[in-house]
């Protein structure tokens, strides 16, 4: 609740501070340009991809360097705050 308070804060801070900027819509033909050729890019790479290693298996692969980045970040944020506690003789 504090958390959201703050939030909320900084959101009508920030709100207040560009109101002065205008920022006009952007028109469906170029959102619907720009999607497709995100689309294509996104194909074409997998497409790519499947050259060198089936798509099962690149899969797979991206899932566990996926895990390994979150596992050493999560690792970082452990000893961290084991560094912190002064009992624990870590330094």
């Amino acid at each position: 609740m504090i958390l959201e308070a703050i939030c909320n804060l900084f959101i009508k801070f920030f709100t207040t501070l560009l109101s002065f900027v205008s920022i006009p819509q952007i028109p469906d033909d170029v959102l619907s340009s720009v999607t497709s050729t995100i689309d294509t890019i996104i194909e074409k790479g997998s497409q790519l991809i499947d050259l060198f290693i089936p798509y099962d298996i690149a899969k797979v692969l991206l899932l566990v360097v996926i895990v390994i980045e979150i596992v050493i970040a999560v690792y970082h944020f452990i000893m961290w705050v084991i560094r912190k506690i002064p009992m624990a003789g870590m330094s």
